[in-house]
């Protein structure tokens, strides 16, 4: 949708008209065009001014009323999608598309994002875990703490297009025959990273204990044994009871839960 023409051209054109000067030369020696300047004149014999006339929202809004009142605490009470916003309309008897849907919420300064969280989260025995890892953490010394952190690719991760001359194939080369998962590991400390590694596949416990009884797992000095933090893709049971018997002169090496 264009904009309008700023208000100080507008009154230099009609000071100028109203000079002296024809529509067609006010128009010529400010660059625009006759009908524009026609128009002007018109609106300032009509109405006294030059402002322009609003541009749009003419229709009416198809969520209004009560229906606005509900949908505005909707949005508010928890998270949404917009087709799930119409369905929800719709079975309160307005029947809407997905735009208006989107207007509203808009409208309401919400923005397009989300932020993944575990839903594991809501369960009381995690809920308690968590809340007595946050009043504790404080007392953790950070130099026994092990961070293991986990990536993976695969060989087939290329670009689906690309740009080419017209009338040219684009050819790009990827591994044949091996469209493989791999997954790489390194755990880190304060003392700084050690030794990586990586397993062929995706990420289970399988393939994570005989990789920490190989890389990790050996004793530590107290100053700095591990309080092992498996990723939440692993969840190794297995890796934490292997962890145990793998370093007897370690600390608690400890299971978590999924969060």
């Amino acid at each position: 949708m264009g904009k309008p023409y700023s208000l100080d051209l507008r009154k230099r054109v009609v000071a100028a008209i109203k000079g002296g000067m024809s529509r067609k030369q006010a128009a010529k020696q400010f660059g625009g065009a006759i009908s524009t300047a026609i128009g002007w004149m018109q609106r300032v014999e009509k109405t006294g001014s030059v402002e322009p006339s609003q541009i749009g929202g003419y229709k009416p809004k198809a969520i209004s009323g009560e229906h606005a009142v509900w949908l505005s605490r909707r949005i508010k009470d928890g998270d949404f999608t917009t087709r799930g916003l119409v369905a929800e309309l719709a079975g309160r008897g307005l029947k809407v598309d997905y735009h208006s849907v989107w207007d509203f919420v808009h409208a309401e300064k919400l923005s397009f994002k989300k932020s993944v969280a575990a839903g594991e989260r809501d369960r009381p025995e995690v809920a308690r875990r968590r809340a007595q890892w946050a009043k504790y953490q404080g007392r953790v010394e950070a130099e026994r703490l092990v961070f293991i952190d986990e990536t993976w690719t695969r060989t087939d991760m290329a670009p689906l297009r690309g740009w080419a001359p017209r009338g040219h194939r684009l050819h790009a080369k990827v591994p044949h025959g091996r469209w493989k998962t791999m997954t790489f590991w390194r755990p880190c400390a304060m003392t700084g990273s050690m030794r990586h590694s990586s397993s062929r596949g995706r990420s289970t416990a399988r393939a994570f204990a005989p990789m920490s009884r190989r890389f990790f797992c050996r004793p530590f000095s107290p100053a700095t044994s591990s309080s092992w933090i498996s990723s939440a893709a692993t969840g190794a049971k297995q890796f934490a009871n292997s962890s145990v018997r793998s370093a007897p002169n370690s600390s608690s090496c400890q299971n978590t839960r999924r969060t």
